[in-house]
């Protein structure tokens, strides 16, 4: 179940100030190991090759596709003061089909980092849910 909205704004805004992570993890976070190779989240190296051209003109329809809402948690963009990050649900930058890309914050976009497999499902879920209404 997804949390409301009051309570994503809260979680959203601890996120922002640091809230709720110890000294060791934030120097964790901070120090050369966590770059490259090193990083847990690091999968093929491939994170800074560019977006193909045709992400960059559907962006704003995906934006207003979702309402302009963070398909995770629901806030709105005017609360988080900043446009909807689009995320490639198979992580694949080059797909870039409708029904592979959802609005999310930026905070619920830092979360798909981990657990890819399961953010693909619980994506793929929402955008076929919705897709089914």
């Amino acid at each position: 179940m997804l949390p409301n909205r009051s309570e994503s704004s809260i979680r959203v805004k601890a996120h922002r100030l640091g809230l709720g992570k110890s000294e060791e993890t934030i120097s964790k976070q901070n120090s050369e190991g966590m770059f490259g190779e090193d990083n847990p989240a690091y999968i093929d190296g491939n994170g800074y090759a560019p977006y193909p051209i045709e992400f960059q003109k559907i962006k704003s329809k995906i934006r207003k596709r979702d309402n302009y809402e963070c398909q995770l948690c629901g806030i709105n963009e005017k609360e988080c003061k900043q446009n909807l990050h689009i995320h490639h649900v198979d992580y694949d930058k080059n797909n870039c089909l409708l029904n592979n890309l959802i609005g999310l914050c930026s905070s619920c976009h830092l979360t798909t980092n981990l657990s890819r497999r399961f953010w693909e499902i619980t994506l793929s879920n929402i955008l076929l849910k919705r897709s089914i209404e």
